[in-house]
């Protein structure tokens, strides 16, 4: 599986168009959620170290460590999301001839599948993170942290698992 963080954003994109299974809804949202965060980011660094903005200089370089580690997060889960996924179509080509395959089976389905779950719910809670600063306080980029990121938590929320990964394997 290719290392997707590590791609340029050409390469990210040509693979994301291509018939690959991943990345899929999860990777993209995840991606897209360190790309709203990166603006927040950006905002947060245009004012931290500012005479203007002196009083907001503690807040702003809280803000701004707090969201690298949201970006570095969600770029981890675009790797992440594809390794969940391979876990998933790994578990339903098991075999189930017999009775006790198809239990194995089962099992092994129902494990990926709960595993699998873990890094949206996660790329969830780092973009509701990153959009939390925009929340206590306007500036630069307020829009993207309050409308951008939230709406990338919800693709995270559809495109990162569940029922869609089951049917892409039915």
């Amino acid at each position: 599986m290719p290392d997707f963080a590590s791609m340029t954003l050409a390469e990210f994109l040509d693979h994301a168009a291509s018939d690959a299974p991943v990345p899929g809804g999860g990777g993209i949202a995840a991606l897209a959620g360190a790309l709203g965060a990166s603006m927040a980011a950006m905002a947060a660094a245009f004012t931290a170290g500012r005479p203007k903005f002196a009083e907001h200089d503690a807040l702003m370089r809280e803000t701004l460590d707090a969201l690298k580690r949201d970006i570095s997060g969600l770029l981890a889960a675009v790797d992440g999301d594809a390794a969940a996924f391979s876990g998933i179509a790994a578990a339903y080509k098991l075999p189930k001839g017999t009775d006790d395959e198809k239990a194995a089976r089962k099992a092994a389905v129902d494990a990926a599948l709960a595993a699998s779950m873990r890094v949206p719910l996660e790329m969830i809670r780092r973009c509701l993170a990153a959009a939390e600063p925009g929340r206590r306080g306007g500036g630069a980029g307020e829009c993207s942290r309050e409308h951008e990121i939230p709406r990338h938590a919800r693709g995270a929320r559809r495109g990162g698992g569940g029922e869609e990964r089951r049917r892409a394997h039915r």
